[in-house]
């Protein structure tokens, strides 16, 4: 369109274009107002050196002398002063900055905000994985203290031990003996 018409004022009857054109507008508008958009800070960028107009209030398209071309040019009172009309195009082009450093600033709040929700979903996620750590250690502890238990009472079940227990008892039982004899 820009080859063709020398500019990138699509007009809203080029239905495809022009509703893509709108919509590029409108989420330009919804970032510089903060609100959620798909308009990246990439393509804000290569539209913008294109010379893609994201605000239009103000804009008339005229036709240049002996060139089919058409241009953007602001609307002023017609003022003979040159000292005037620089000073407005000035102030034209700081508020175009200024529009621009909103939308930057938005686009970066919205990048610090993603940020922040995803530094709190890991903070989460390692205090989930923490507490299921903790969990899977005390099961491992009892576990472990659970075989050593079952290690003792084979141990203690073995035919030594057995022999052990029964010699101790004998021996009680003799010393049981002799003293009620005594």
């Amino acid at each position: 369109y820009k080859e063709k018409y020398g500019n990138c004022r699509v007009p809203k009857k080029m239905k495809i274009l022009g509703g893509w054109v709108q919509r590029q507008r409108r989420e330009y508008r919804q970032c510089k107002d903060g609100q959620p958009t798909n308009l990246t800070r990439e393509r804000y960028m290569r539209l913008k050196e294109v010379g893609f107009l994201f605000w239009t209030k103000g804009i008339k398209s005229i036709h240049l002398a002996n060139s089919p071309a058409r241009i953007a040019a602001p609307i002023y009172d017609s003022i003979d002063s040159a000292e005037v009309e620089e000073l407005k195009r000035l102030v034209n082009e700081q508020n175009r900055v200024i529009e621009e450093q909103q939308f930057l600033m938005n686009c970066m709040k919205k990048q610090v905000d993603e940020l922040i929700d995803w530094k709190e979903k890991k903070e989460k996620k390692t205090k989930e994985l923490q507490e299921s750590f903790d969990l899977l250690q005390t099961v491992v502890e009892n576990q472990e203290r659970k075989i050593s238990d079952l290690e003792e009472a084979k141990e203690a079940s073995s035919p030594e031990e057995m022999g052990k227990r029964v010699e101790a008892l004998e021996n009680w039982r003799k010393k049981r003996l002799e003293a009620a004899i005594a």
